[in-house]
């Protein structure tokens, strides 16, 4: 009996073309436009070296520390990879005009002293002024300690090319910043199989539908049919999201991780929860077909860009200040579970979050099973 319900029910839901668009076609699209739309984001913000100038004078000539100093970050240093600096030797009148008709940002004078001349105040500007003050505080206590302990240079010397800092990514894969809006995009989907879980819910209610009342009439428990039914939108929907995330993956290039088990577990998971979903708005939303699409539709919405759908720091700002509404967010788990197996090498955070996934759709269907195994109708 469940095989016979099941194939047939899912023959039936992958011929409802209007579910399928926004359950599959719609998410593809919109994949499509997200990658047109960040594919060159941060192309733009590729660092160029800041022209500058100095002025050329007996002072600046003597001060070969200095020289060697503004050599290792400017350009005329080729061994430096990005260069802080382009930097031009002038005159003090060609360092003035030059600023005067914006060839430069700013230029050094040597004059009792090193100082910045800028002729506005703007990120490069800021830059040349970090660096230089912090050229003069690092010079200052090279002359304070040379004045007291002489013999302490040579290691101070030593110290000053040891690095403390090490760069360690915790996974394999470098760090996006539109990773979470593709995640966030895969767990809308996943919501929208809502639509697949408030047909099961009207197609076994009487009141609701045609289809429904003629449920209700068969010899056959109406919680096995239910059931039967329910695990064939389930097979759909997950069917859409494994067709997403490989197109996502494939040509789009979305990376995911490794770990393909975890992934296909991820979007079973979402697919439950989202049909889970769609039955208990069925179930809960008094009113027409309708007045239930459209509070589906709005909520999946709403948790999809809590989820970091339209904004990645939205996430974090509800993770920081409303941590709850995290954990009961569906989509907010499935996009955590992706960036948990892209970013982290442990499985704890991912499986936190898949065993809450199954706990949020068990409850659901616990209540929908509740709302409509027992109801009775005067007539049908």
């Amino acid at each position: 009996m469940f095989g016979h319900i099941f194939i047939n029910r899912f023959k039936l839901l992958v011929r409802d073309r209007p579910t399928v668009f926004w359950t599959l076609v719609y998410p593809l699209a919109l994949a499509t436009f997200f990658c047109l739309a960040f594919s060159n984001l941060y192309g733009g913000d590729a660092f160029k070296s800041i022209p500058i100038a100095v002025v050329d004078n007996a002072e600046y000539r003597s001060d070969t520390v200095f020289q060697a100093a503004l050599d290792s970050v400017s350009d005329a240093n080729s061994a430096s990879e990005n260069p802080l600096f382009h930097v031009t030797v002038e005159s003090r009148e060609q360092a003035d005009a030059g600023l005067k008709n914006n060839d430069i940002k700013g230029y050094i004078l040597f004059d009792n002293g090193a100082r910045v001349v800028v002729k506005s105040s703007d990120i490069d500007q800021t830059i040349l002024k970090e660096f230089m003050d912090s050229y003069l505080q690092t010079a200052s206590a090279y002359r304070t300690i040379a004045g007291v302990n002489p013999a302490a240079l040579q290691s101070l010397a030593s110290a000053g090319t040891r690095s403390y800092i090490e760069n360690v990514t915790p996974a394999k894969a470098a760090v996006s910043n539109t990773l979470i809006n593709y995640y966030a995009l895969i767990a809308m989907a996943a919501m929208f199989g809502g639509f697949w879980g408030k047909k099961e819910v009207e197609d076994i209610q009487a009141d609701l539908s045609p289809q429904g009342a003629r449920m209700n009439l068969i010899p056959v428990h109406k919680m096995k049919a239910f059931g039967s039914s329910v695990c064939a939108s389930i097979a759909v929907q997950f069917l859409s999201q494994l067709v997403l995330l490989a197109y996502m993956a494939l040509a789009l290039g979305v990376n995911f991780g490794t770990q393909l088990g975890c992934i296909v577990l991820t979007g079973f998971a979402g697919s439950v929860a989202g049909v889970a979903f769609g039955a208990l708005v069925a179930v809960l939303v008094k009113g027409s077909a309708n007045v239930r699409t459209a509070v589906m539709l709005c909520v999946s919405l709403g948790m999809s860009c809590l989820a970091g759908m339209m904004n990645s720091s939205v996430k974090y700002m509800v993770t920081q200040h409303v941590p709850i509404l995290a954990y009961i967010n569906p989509a907010n788990l499935m996009t955590d579970a992706f960036y948990a197996l892209y970013y982290y090498d442990t499985y704890t955070r991912f499986y936190t979050n898949i065993i809450i996934l199954f706990g949020l759709a068990a409850v659901f269907f616990l209540v929908v099973c509740a709302a409509t195994r027992r109801q009775k109708y005067a007539n049908i």
